[in-house]
């Protein structure tokens, strides 16, 4: 219990450090801007083919399902709420990661 609070306090003070050292000069707003180009949108079209190709994959298992039941007009909602709310950030966190580390690798 006592390790257990200890490390809470050094990652809170860890945090804090972060978010002071954020905010104090030297501001470098064209280099955020930089990253966030070469990160974010060169990495904009991977992300909304992979995107597309999972939607089709998972409609496609997700009508033989919904068939079953009859309820085939619950399919674009269900796939609204898993690809939004699921998968669509699992999978662009996994695909931004690995794009940008292996350019930084390279």
């Amino acid at each position: 219990m006592r390790a257990t609070l200890a490390w809470n306090g050094e990652v809170s003070l860890f945090a804090l450090k972060a978010i002071r050292e954020a905010f104090l000069p030297p501001y470098e707003f064209r280099e955020t801007v930089r990253h966030l180009f070469e990160i974010g949108w060169k990495s904009l079209p991977l992300i909304t083919t992979s995107g597309f190709a999972i939607g089709v994959v998972l409609s496609m298992h997700t009508r033989a399902s919904l068939e079953r039941f009859g309820a085939e007009a619950l399919i674009p909602a269900g796939l609204g709420l898993a690809l939004v709310r699921e998968t669509g950030p699992l999978i662009t966190a996994l695909l931004v990661a690995g794009r940008v580390g292996a350019g930084i690798g390279a």
